[in-house]
């Protein structure tokens, strides 16, 4: 009996353990996927923490955090603008060179365009063996960017699950995107 059920709980295991394909395979499409955010700041115990939802689709990001408080952040062709409590879209900032490539990154990422990044960043497979989802790491061959981001490493399996920002001086956040456990 006992042998009977080790085999069935190995074999339950075995087949629920998805095969990923590369992040180079990624299929970009439309995205509606809910979010949880968590931001590391050095000097700061706990880590602040934000959820919202998702929405993106061709050149238009929308990321509106929900609680704790109502932040509507939109990205259309590099452009960034943010609506706070329900208010009305106001531009971030004045467009320059670095805040509209970070737009333009951040778009690719969450779309699965590492390919429009090779350009930008030296992108690294760090995929290991024993793991069954993917991970790229993102590192700035831009100067003036690589002073805003130290690396990005992102994690999927079949979408996007989690993406990790990691800035000079220790501050880092992490955002895990549908289903997947804070």
């Amino acid at each position: 009996m006992l042998l009977a059920l080790a085999v069935f709980c190995c074999a339950s295991q075995a087949s629920a353990q998805t095969v990923c394909p590369s992040w180079r395979g990624l299929k970009a499409g439309d995205i509606d996927q809910p979010f949880v955010e968590q931001r590391y700041l050095a000097g700061i115990e706990h880590p602040l923490v934000s959820s919202g939802r998702l929405l993106a689709s061709g050149t238009h990001v929308s990321w509106h955090v929900m609680a704790p408080f109502d932040v509507l952040t939109q990205i259309d062709n590099g452009t960034v603008r943010q609506a706070v409590a329900g208010g009305a879209l106001q531009p971030v900032s004045a467009g320059g060179i670095v805040e509209s490539q970070i737009a333009k990154t951040i778009m690719s990422i969450l779309q699965g365009h590492f390919d429009a990044l090779q350009s930008v960043f030296t992108l690294t497979d760090e995929t290991s063996k024993t793991d069954h989802d993917w991970r790229v790491v993102l590192e700035p061959v831009d100067p003036a960017l690589s002073k805003l981001i130290g690396r990005i490493v992102v994690n999927g399996c079949e979408a996007i699950s989690q993406v990790e920002l990691v800035q000079h001086g220790g501050d880092h956040e992490v955002i895990r995107f549908g289903g997947a456990a804070p």
